[in-house]
């Protein structure tokens, strides 16, 4: 798995590209992408032809959010399709740093410092795809247990306890 700030870098390096399919048959021209991570394999197939719509897609390694909109100021038939991070994570915890990771997967988190906004992939496909916190001393060092895993693709408040005191977390879906 390629870490996620490997795939910050990945997309700041993007450029955007112009396609066209030779046929005009909607129900042929499906078409793939692949990511320029070492060994990235290619996306199912998907129709650009849906437009005004939201998914994710997954890509290797990563779940990217998508999007397909009517280019503005274009030909009738020209689309706009955005690629972004599935899930980004933001701690505004003010003087909190936070320890995350994927539930069951303990050699793999990652620190959120304050006002911080991150991509975020699970580390394992096949594991739990639950996120589990925990509190951080200023030295970096972890301060409290996990907290139980909870999904992060519902959009909802949650409360999560790690540790003292309780902290109140909001799910928020901007992109799907």
């Amino acid at each position: 798995m390629v870490a996620c700030a490997d795939f910050t870098a990945l997309l700041a390096g993007c450029v955007p590209v112009l396609f066209s399919f030779r046929q005009t048959d909607i129900f042929v021209n499906r078409i793939s992408i692949k990511l320029g991570a070492p060994h990235s394999s290619w996306s199912k197939p998907f129709s650009m032809e849906a437009v005004d719509t939201d998914g994710a897609l997954r890509v290797g390694a990563y779940e990217l959010g998508m999007s397909i909109r009517r280019a503005p100021l274009a030909p009738a038939f020209s689309k706009l399709v955005t690629f972004t991070p599935r899930y980004v994570l933001r701690n505004t915890l003010s003087g909190c740093r936070l320890h995350i990771r994927q539930a069951g997967a303990a050699d793999s988190w990652r620190a959120l410092f304050p006002a911080q906004e991150i991509p975020f992939n699970w580390t394992s496909r096949s594991g739990e795809q639950l996120l589990e916190l925990a509190l951080a001393l200023p030295d970096g060092s972890r301060a409290s247990p996990y907290c139980a895993g909870f999904r992060i693709d519902e959009v909802s408040d949650r409360m999560v306890r790690c540790g003292e005191p309780t902290l109140v977390l909001e799910v928020v879906s901007e992109n799907q």
